[in-house]
């Protein structure tokens, strides 16, 4: 009987783990299954000169009304979705920050492209699917007790990465006789600035504009549990919704194709000069 009851465990107790283990599965929560907010609200005092903001690790919130017109103007995308990780304290400060960024405007595919960064990072209902807090600490300014988040890791598509600098690296700043690089990529300026050099400095916290320190962890395939934000871009010669493209003096895409230049004219062959001296030696007799 002990046999046989010993065989029966065998056999049985494999099948019985592996039912466990597929109904464990399923129900490990998982962050890139169904992402959710590291913030929302701002949690320091509107005399600040920085604005940081509040943690919140719960899933996305109803649009506030009292930005919705923020967020349909800048971020339609994730408007038309309905629930965002961003209140209105947060989209006044995104309107702020973007008038900082105004001189990309002379190439609208260029800023749209750039918005779509800013806006996944502040408003994207699934934030925790490519954001990571890294330092949380507590604000000092008030009375009570609260915390503001000072450091974050943004886990962004290479792809994207590189065609939103592409389609900017061109735009001019005519009042300086510059192009927009040389202000927007530090110290490297547009000679020798690439895409994770030109992220970088938009995230470097020493910088006075940029309120806190952001790590751009640059990659299309995912990593370390994190999924990429990859939103879709377009070459600067490429309008979006019927508009045209970004014009020649600042996207060398939309210039036209210089004219077929005429073919090079025939050569005198040895035989032809040779030819010619004869008739005129001819002539000369």
């Amino acid at each position: 009987m002990a046999e046989s009851c010993g065989k029966f465990l065998q056999r049985f107790l494999p099948v019985l783990g592996c039912v466990l283990l597929i109904n464990l599965v399923n129900h490990i929560p998982l962050a890139s299954a169904e992402g959710q907010c590291i913030w929302y609200g701002v949690c320091t005092n509107k005399t600040d000169f920085k604005q940081r903001y509040c943690p919140y690790n719960g899933p996305a919130k109803p649009i506030d009304e009292g930005g919705r017109t923020i967020l349909e103007k800048y971020c339609p995308d994730i408007a038309a979705g309905g629930l965002t990780c961003c209140n209105a304290d947060q989209l006044r400060i995104l309107e702020k920050n973007i008038a900082n960024a105004g001189m990309l405007l002379r190439c609208p595919t260029c800023m749209e492209n750039f918005l779509k960064h800013i806006c996944g990072m502040t408003c994207a209902p699934d934030q925790s699917n490519f954001l990571k807090p890294v330092k949380i600490e507590p604000y000092p300014g008030g009375a009570e007790s609260r915390q503001i988040i000072t450091e974050i890791d943004y886990h962004l598509g290479a792809t994207y990465m590189n065609t939103t600098y592409t389609s900017c690296s061109q735009v001019q700043m005519p009042s300086t006789n510059q192009v927009v690089m040389d202000i927007m990529c530090g110290s490297y300026g547009s000679t020798f600035c690439t895409p994770q050099r030109w992220f970088d400095f938009m995230g470097d916290a020493e910088v006075p504009l940029v309120p806190f320190q952001i790590n751009y962890k640059s990659g299309d395939e995912p990593s370390d549990g994190f999924i990429p934000y990859n939103p879709e871009t377009h070459p600067c010669n490429v309008g979006s919704k019927g508009q045209p493209g970004c014009s020649c003096f600042d996207c060398a895409a939309s210039c036209p194709a210089p004219p077929t230049p005429p073919p090079p004219p025939r050569p005198f062959s040895i035989h032809g000069a040779i030819r010619l001296q004869m008739s005129s030696t001819q002539i000369m007799s």
